[in-house]
């Protein structure tokens, strides 16, 4: 129950923090996607130093600019262009949907697994695809046509990560996750603020607007993803990524209760059946798994 009780923790952290930066964008106009990371920096040079103070991180976090810095700054480039175009996203779409739409890169990972690590498709496979984008279809049959733009953002930023977590997955082996997302995360936020800062893109926002910026990055980068990591502690990362896919919910309830959005019928139907595909996914991908093991054990 405590590993259960920290992913649901990590989800409502990362949700929070979404519908805040959502808020945000909403109630000053002139906050953006670079202002939201800039001020993600902040959260974190607020926090290094406790981090770093951790000895096994510190040698995690210069084992890593040592011997990967090539395919971590690699991965930050792609995580920046990911993270730009999903809050670019949330300036026209509510958090919820961007969620939702961002958990669409699990087909992109298995698209990946597909055309470059040989792996086999599965009716499974097929069956949830299909399931996924009927949900795709149903959700987005009542945006406007502009808001079309978003939500092919939001895809394409799903995509940007999942080919960053592909060039983890076959750069950089057995890497200490926590001090890996410490790096990339700083090198990402660094890389955006200094581009659009020297090019005097990034305002100075009112006082509440940064007292809630740097708390929705404070609830994403230290609430959500120490949750998040502790969890690999107590559960199989199968369990954790089959409650993530359900994250889209707890933002889409926080939406409801902060600024008072609905969605229709067809909405939720479309909701639950992308849900659903996603879902059937994973426990498609974790049964091949399962399948791979016997036969080696053999």
């Amino acid at each position: 129950m405590y590993g259960i009780a920290l992913v649901i923790s990590a989800l409502v952290f990362e949700a929070f923090g979404w519908v805040l930066t959502d808020l945000v964008f909403r109630s000053f106009p002139q906050a953006g996607p670079p202002e939201a990371i800039f001020w993600d920096l902040a959260v974190i040079l607020m926090w290094a130093p406790i981090f770093l103070l951790w000895p096994k991180r510190r040698q995690a976090v210069i084992e890593i600019l040592k011997r990967h810095w090539r395919p971590t700054v690699m991965v930050a480039v792609l995580g920046a262009i990911g993270s730009l175009m999903l809050l670019w996203a949330l300036t026209r779409i509510s958090a919820g949907l961007v969620m939702l739409f961002e958990k669409t890169g699990i087909f992109w990972a298995f698209l990946f697994g597909v055309m470059f690590l040989n792996e086999k498709v599965s009716k499974g496979d097929l069956i949830s695809l299909g399931l996924g984008v009927i949900g795709l279809v149903l959700v987005s049959s009542k945006l406007p046509d502009t808001v079309g733009v978003a939500v092919l953002l939001v895809i394409a930023g799903a995509f940007c990560y999942s080919l960053g977590s592909y060039w983890v997955k076959t750069r950089i082996p057995k890497v200490d996750g926590l001090a890996f997302a410490f790096v990339r995360i700083t090198i990402l936020a660094v890389l955006v603020s200094l581009v659009f800062g020297i090019f005097g893109r990034i305002a100075w926002l009112p006082w509440p607007a940064i007292v809630l910026l740097v708390l929705a990055n404070s609830s994403i980068v230290i609430g959500g993803k120490a949750c998040y990591f502790a969890a690999h502690n107590c559960l199989p990362m199968s369990t954790i990524n089959a409650f993530a896919l359900f994250q889209p919910v707890f933002t889409f309830v926080g939406v409801w209760l902060i600024m008072g959005d609905s969605v229709n019928g067809k909405e939720v139907c479309g909701i639950v059946i992308l849900l659903a595909s996603l879902l059937a996914f994973v426990l498609v991908q974790q049964s091949k798994k399962g399948e791979r093991s016997d036969v080696d054990s053999n």
